[in-house]
């Protein structure tokens, strides 16, 4: 390898935790009757197949598809099919990352149903145990089965994971001799690797390179002349080398909430309960991240399969300084909708985006705000009540939200679910066991691991 490259890394493993067809493992846990059937979950407004079981995997369903196409295929084989329901997902990967939190000390969650550890020290010496111990109390906890792939890298554990999902144990690690290591690479295809998307894959071979081998062995000083720096940084990282750090030092810098409809909507009074409620569901993640910003975009567009001229605009607006406070940005996308809106339109999708995203300590105050700050403090106060009782009350109309955002439960902007599983009340608890009680006594018991935090 090049000298003027850094040498692969010996300390400190990265562990990806992927839940096992997640959404479909979801609807199982209050319906255990439907464990080993095959099931489909699908997207807004019962579009397309969005998540499967493994048995509706077996049975070549595949993702993407659309579901009116598989009409016959469901009803010959009896396939459960399941509206997307977020909320429940959203609640069952909480409840998994709290368990992760409880045994390692740097969880980073990376999306709904997948999260990076960092294990190092004990954690690294026991990870052959850790990791099948990990696999049981998620289990247990949450009710969700996990697979986990582990390597120096976080490239690397993301290959890992692929092969975890084959094993029976549920975990693999890449923290191989490279013999090993090239031998494995070898049998995944380019486009299997983390952050190596279709297009590139497909300019890749052009080079000739079309297995992870061979684009670890790639000259990186000439792949990022000839493509990016990002292919560099995953070329080191298929060698050893930490090159990626996701949460270390990283932050959003946009947000953004849409929809498809669930029927075409062509009066601006609908459009504005969507537009509203959007720009809520947005504002609260913003104020959950304990971030600020200054500027909206609104977006309004027909169906690209539409009989219709396809039409779409689009329009943004900055706020006088930046903030949380759904009120304003409920205002200024009012503003930016009149402003594109045009009557005679079957509008199919609308959605907002929040720009120029910042932590409150980044942003640098005026002289001229000193009069707006009482003000500020109070609709800040506001947003914390909402929040708060948000929290602790089930969605739909006994959450409190700002009237724009409409009640009717039957607007046609409204997404259509009709196979939609029941909203459960959850109240599970917060992991507060104490290493040696319960559960955790048992466990250790059985498995002979002791929870790290008792080493």
């Amino acid at each position: 390898m090049d000298s003027k490259l850094p040498s692969p890394s010996s300390k400190g493993l990265w562990a990806i935790v992927d839940c096992n067809n997640f959404f479909a493992s979801c609807e199982t846990l209050f319906r255990p009757d439907l464990r080993g059937k095959p099931l489909v979950v699908l997207s807004s407004n019962d579009g397309c197949v969005i998540a499967r079981s493994a048995e509706a995997k077996s049975l070549g369903i595949r993702m993407g598809v659309p579901a009116f196409q598989l009409k016959a295929l469901f009803e010959a084989n009896h396939v459960e099919v399941f509206s997307s329901n977020f909320r429940l997902y959203s609640e069952v990967s909480r409840r998994v990352m709290e368990v992760l939190a409880h045994f390692c000390p740097r969880v980073e969650q990376y999306s709904i149903d997948e999260a990076f550890l960092y294990l190092d020290g004990v954690l690294e010496a026991c990870s052959a145990e850790l990791c099948p111990y990990l696999i049981d109390r998620v289990l247990h906890y949450a009710g969700v089965p996990v697979s986990i792939g582990l390597a120096r890298t976080r490239t690397l554990a993301k290959l890992a994971s692929h092969i975890a999902k084959k094993r029976r144990c549920g975990t693999f690690s890449l923290a191989l001799d490279e013999k090993r290591t090239v031998e494995l690479l070898s049998g995944i295809r380019v486009e299997e690797i983390w952050g190596i998307g279709r297009r590139l894959a497909k300019r890749l071979p052009m080079q000739g390179i079309e297995t992870a081998a061979q684009l670890r062995a790639a000259d990186p000083f000439r792949m990022q002349k000839l493509y990016s720096v990002h292919l560099f940084n995953t070329i080191l990282e298929l060698r050893g080398v930490p090159m990626i750090d996701v949460g270390a030092g990283s932050q959003r810098r946009t947000l953004a909430a849409s929809r498809s409809f669930g029927n075409r909507v062509t009066d601006l009074a609908d459009l504005r309960e969507a537009v509203a409620t959007f720009t809520g569901q947005a504002l609260r993640r913003l104020r959950s991240e304990g971030l600020v910003a200054r500027c909206i975009e609104v977006r309004i567009r027909t169906s690209y399969f539409g009989r219709v001229e396809f039409f779409e605009r689009k329009s943004e607006e900055y706020l006088e300084r930046y903030s949380a406070d759904t009120i304003a940005f409920t205002q200024a996308a009012m503003r930016c909708l009149e402003r594109i809106y045009e009557p005679g339109h079957p509008y199919a999708k609308a959605g907002v985006l929040i720009t120029d995203v910042k932590s409150p300590d980044q942003v640098q105050r005026s002289l001229l705000d000193m009069e707006g700050n009482r003000e500020e403090e109070r609709r800040t106060r506001l947003m914390a009540v909402m929040d708060s009782i948000n929290a602790r009350c089930a969605p739909g109309d006994a959450r409190l939200r700002l009237a724009s955002e409409g009640c009717n439960k039957n607007a046609p902007w409204r997404t259509l679910k009709t196979r939609k599983s029941p909203d459960r009340e959850f109240h599970w608890e917060a992991i507060a066991e104490e290493p040696g009680d319960g559960p955790l006594k048992a466990a250790r018991a059985r498995k002979s691991f002791p929870p790290p935090n008792e080493m």
